[in-house]
């Protein structure tokens, strides 16, 4: 029960309100106004050219790596009590480990597709796999890893909480769904043949199992109030 409180505790420290105001600013949806005074431009929050310390930036990064420092901590508390665990118990708890694995995903690729240089490059330099327990040593230096290795981190955690069986369904925040899109997601963005393979296999389960597929015309304009057509 004290890991499930954890995990919803964990949602509402996702940073998606952080990224909705990020990509406003630093895309074309909004401009400066005209007597800003040089806010949001002095720091590149409405241009093409993010300065280092950018807020935004420093913001996102930081908050998805304590979203992964608490699910490691939970999957580790989770990892002790599942050896002293009634078998319903142990049910119950592989079902929360499924959702940390899950979340623990999501935020990998989060960070992968803000701070990755070069997606296609499987050798290039991407972000830092963080899949250990932070202890007492906070002088302790971890190199970012290659593309090719954030990928196959993330395809684990991803494959951990299918195992697990707790995200099979479609009724919460963490499901099999959420874990399809992230997949797809990730795999068009490196764009090679082998991942554009992997691409399609994990949309036809999301269409087969889940009923979700590409978005037509009426569904995009029925997001929007008033006559689509105006």
């Amino acid at each position: 029960d004290d890991i499930k409180k954890g995990i919803q505790g964990l949602y509402s420290t996702l940073p998606g309100e952080t990224e909705v105001q990020f990509t406003s600013f630093f895309t074309d949806e909004l401009g400066p106004g005209r007597n800003n005074s040089g806010q949001g431009v002095n720091d590149g929050s409405y241009t093409f050219i993010l300065q280092a310390g950018n807020d935004f930036a420093n913001n996102i990064w930081s908050n998805y790596y304590n979203v992964v420092n608490r699910a490691n901590r939970m999957l580790s508390r989770a990892e002790v009590l599942s050896q002293t665990a009634s078998e319903a118990e142990l049910e119950k708890l592989q079902v929360e480990m499924a959702k940390l694995h899950a979340l623990r995903a999501y935020s990998h690729y989060k960070l992968f597709a803000y701070f990755t240089p070069n997606y296609a490059d499987p050798n290039g330099l991407s972000i830092i796999k963080f899949d250990f327990l932070q202890l007492e040593d906070y002088n302790r230096f971890e190199k970012r890893s290659t593309v090719a290795e954030i990928v196959a981190f993330i395809e684990s955690d991803i494959q951990k909480a299918k195992d697990l069986g707790g995200v099979s369904g479609d009724s919460s925040i963490v499901n099999g769904a959420m874990l399809e899109a992230i997949l797809i997601k990730m795999y068009s963005m490196v764009g090679s043949a082998a991942a554009y393979e992997k691409l399609e296999a994990s949309f036809d389960i999301l269409e087969e199992e889940y009923s979700k597929g590409i978005a037509d015309a009426g569904t995009y304009a029925s997001m929007f109030s008033g006559d689509p057509g105006a």
